[in-house]
């Protein structure tokens, strides 16, 4: 009778770049753990919420996975493998130990940046650390704790057998940034009462979007094409070509676009057809963060601007309230033409003035930064508007966040 026995799949662990989704590495598991061990602890309002908030949760449950694995070099040094028998286990060992390290790169540049006198240095970027234990269990996460236990040595010294224990925390959607082309829209007021609502729209708008019209153009091939700022390069495919609809409908989508870019549609023909030209342009993205600077009264106003941009202007500014209008005495208007009462209804466009400014200042190849300490002196929302000069990208603001001015003492009357 013939031993069958089942196909063992092996865990890894894969790395990959938080940017494009590259893998960067992949370890796979030699040996599976035996055991593996997950808590998840809910994320209450509070250590002790009050009586209303008991079954309010903040987000996810914070889960940590723990698990021991085994490295062994004997199969490796038995077969006279010529890595094993130079240097045991120390490659594998490093490719895990990398998990956990900074690019040195990185490292270099934020030394320089330090011996140029910059005041803050951003932390650095890591890459994403995938955990697949199954094609049912892959999940991202973010390695708290390597304990290494080296158990047996070559005559060099070198480990050949060790024990590794991993601490791991999965990440949710607590802990990662949507991006993308997205967007969103709400009717949300600042301060939300009790049992009120507010509707918040998430919307994702493709690149391009249209319909090949005239008769016999269902199930045609078509294919985008584009030509980047400074639009002198010919235009070239993007992708591959895809089918319109039944009806001639197509759509196509373009991803971390960091160009301002000019799109058409080419039909897939001898002689193919255009359609007109639809440029895209690609505004900053700025974040803005805000914490105390120590002092009483000061506050640092930090954040980044992607695709970077250094040496561009950053003007800190803060919302005017709106105008109101002072009451007169009724009076008869004469009757106005369809939608000309309909614009006069809507809302003010809010306007801004600069408080402070400084420039955006290198950070890493894809990502700039800004940093300023600021003496509040007037209350309200503050936005953060970076201007570039034409070209491939076009100027963008952050979302504003609420600012408070110190209270200033009062002098009692003699």
């Amino acid at each position: 009778m013939n031993n069958v026995s089942p196909l063992v799949r092996q865990g890894a662990i894969m790395s990959l770049d938080p940017v494009t989704g590259i893998p960067v590495s992949t370890i796979m598991l030699q040996y599976n753990p035996d055991t593996l061990t997950r808590s998840l602890k809910p994320q209450a309002v509070g250590e002790e919420p009050d009586r209303s908030e008991i079954l309010r949760l903040k987000g996810p449950p914070i889960e940590t996975i723990k698990c021991d694995v085994e490295i062994d070099a004997t199969d490796q040094l038995a077969a006279a493998d010529p890595v094993a028998m130079s240097l045991g286990i120390q490659p594998q060992l490093s490719a895990l130990e990398l998990l956990v390290y900074p690019a040195s790169s990185v490292l270099i540049a934020n030394e320089v940046l330090s011996l140029v006198g910059t005041i803050e240095i951003l932390p650095m970027d890591s890459s994403l650390t995938v955990f697949a234990w199954s094609q049912q269990r892959i999940t991202p996460v973010r390695i708290t704790d390597i304990e290494i236990t080296e158990e047996f040595f070559d005559p060099q010294l070198n480990p050949i057998r060790a024990k590794v224990s991993l601490g791991m925390r999965v990440l949710s959607v607590s802990d990662v940034q949507l991006t993308g082309d997205f967007a969103q829209t709400n009717n949300c007021p600042a301060t939300l009462p009790a049992a009120a609502t507010c509707i918040i729209q998430i919307a994702f708008t493709p690149a391009a979007a249209g319909t090949l019209t005239g008769a016999g153009n269902g199930d045609r091939a078509i294919v985008l094409q584009a030509s980047p700022y400074p639009y002198t390069a010919p235009y070239a495919n993007v992708g591959g070509a895809i089918l319109t609809g039944p009806t001639g409908a197509f759509s196509f989508h373009v991803a971390n676009l960091t160009t301002s870019t000019k799109f058409r549609v080419a039909t897939v023909a001898a002689v193919p057809l255009l359609s007109p030209i639809a440029p895209e342009q690609v505004t900053l993205r700025v974040v803005l963060k805000a914490r105390t600077a120590g002092k009483k009264g000061l506050v640092r106003l930090y954040g980044t601007v992607t695709p970077a941009e250094v040496g561009a202007h950053v003007y800190i500014q803060l919302e005017k309230p709106p105008k109101t209008k002072s009451e007169k005495p009724a009076k008869i208007e004469k009757p106005e033409r369809e939608g000309k009462h309909e614009r006069s209804e809507r809302e003010p466009v809010p306007t801004f003035s600069t408080k402070f400014d400084t420039v955006v200042k290198r950070a890493t190849k894809s990502i700039s930064r800004f940093s300023v300490v600021v003496s509040i002196a007037d209350a309200g929302h503050y936005r953060v508007f970076v201007q570039v000069k034409p070209g491939a990208v076009v100027s963008g603001h952050s979302g504003d966040v609420l600012l408070d001015a110190p209270k200033k003492a009062k002098h009692k009357k003699k």
